[in-house]
């Protein structure tokens, strides 16, 4: 017997710190759009710039944003750390795209920073928020406000690219408040991995033209190009097994061995079977089963065998394998025909 083709199905799902205005072209300006806000709510808010706290410059801001903004624009406000000093799944959706602007600002007012940093998962349930926003044919952004880097061990990085498959017209732009060069760094990935822009804000002024650059941004008309397609799977080979040599490699065992039954030789695995077999029976014998622990993600299983059928009831188990009350198989059964028909059957 000789398996081969074990294999793991890998899925493989511009940094710009302007402050002053930016110029767009007249045509690209004020087209409709959705825009998701996810406004960092962490205790690191708290933090002081020109003698202010960062949460009462970003509250002010958005504020006087929101009255700015052109009306067409749907927004949207997410926000995480406001509840628990603690959590990583503390991530709130505070209004919902198309959310009635006086109730935005309401959000806004009543926020009180206070725990961790997830931007993973805030960054994975905004792209599916926006994603699943009607009508889905209207460039959507998630313009994420951070002054600092994820805390809880999560992957922005990767979550942000998903924005890229996500069947719609949808970026992910960032703007980094006070942030020190790690948190930098990983917010600028994000954007980048967004298909987005980045926006550096050291002080209360370059907060407030930032945040105006990067809605104007937000609101420009699309290139008219389809959305990127989600990258085909990778295949790669995870464990072959040509069975050279005279014994089982370490990554075989074998349950309730029989020796005298089995021999490894010519690269294949030869057998001998007496017993009634299969992975239901209490004590199958020579159940030769893969060590190892499996991969995550899609795989593929591929075995080559031959095997000469003698009773007439014979049948090959193949899957995954527990003990005889938990297990996952395709049995191939194969029964004889007789070579000559019965004297008395007709022709």
């Amino acid at each position: 017997m000789r398996f081969h083709n074990l294999r793991k199905r890998i899925l493989t799902t511009a940094a710009v710190s302007a402050l002053s205005a930016l110029s767009l072209p007249l045509s690209a300006q004020a087209a409709p759009s959705d825009i998701l806000f996810i406004l960092d709510g962490s205790g690191s808010m708290w933090g002081q710039i020109d003698a202010k706290a960062k949460i009462e410059t970003a509250k002010t801001t958005m504020a006087n944003l929101l009255d700015s903004t052109p009306a067409d624009a749907r927004i949207g406000l997410m926000t995480y750390g406001t509840t628990s000093k603690k959590s990583c799944t503390d991530v709130t959706v505070l209004n919902p795209v198309g959310a009635d602007r006086g109730s935005i600002k309401r959000s806004v007012a009543g926020l009180t920073p206070l725990g961790k940093t997830p931007i993973d998962l805030a960054l994975a349930m905004g792209v599916k928020t926006l994603a699943d926003t009607e009508p889905v044919d209207t460039q959507k952004s998630v313009v994420l406000i951070s002054d600092g880097i994820e805390t809880c061990d999560g992957d922005p990085c990767s979550v942000a690219g998903l924005a890229k498959s996500a069947g719609v017209a949808m970026k992910v732009h960032v703007v980094g408040f006070d942030v020190d060069q790690d948190a930098r760094a990983q917010l600028e990935c994000i954007a980048n991995a967004g298909g987005g822009r980045y926006f550096n804000a050291s002080d209360t002024n370059g907060f407030q033209q930032a945040m105006q650059a990067v809605v104007q941004v937000a609101q420009a008309e699309p290139a008219k190009t389809e959305p990127e397609p989600a990258p085909a799977p990778v295949a790669t080979s995870f464990f072959v097994d040509d069975f050279d040599g005279e014994e089982l490699g370490e990554h075989w065992t074998m349950t309730n061995a029989n020796e005298d039954n089995f021999i490894v030789e010519d690269g294949s695995l030869l057998m001998v079977m007496s017993k009634k077999q299969g992975f239901h029976t209490k004590e199958p014998q020579n159940l030769l089963k893969f060590a190892p622990k499996m991969p995550k993600g899609d795989w593929d299983m591929k075995a080559t065998v031959n095997f000469d059928a003698q009773t007439g009831r014979d049948s090959l188990w193949f899957g995954l394998f527990k003990d005889a009350q938990n297990f996952m198989a395709i049995q191939h059964y194969y029964k004889r025909k007789p070579l000559l028909a019965p004297a008395d059957t007709p022709a």
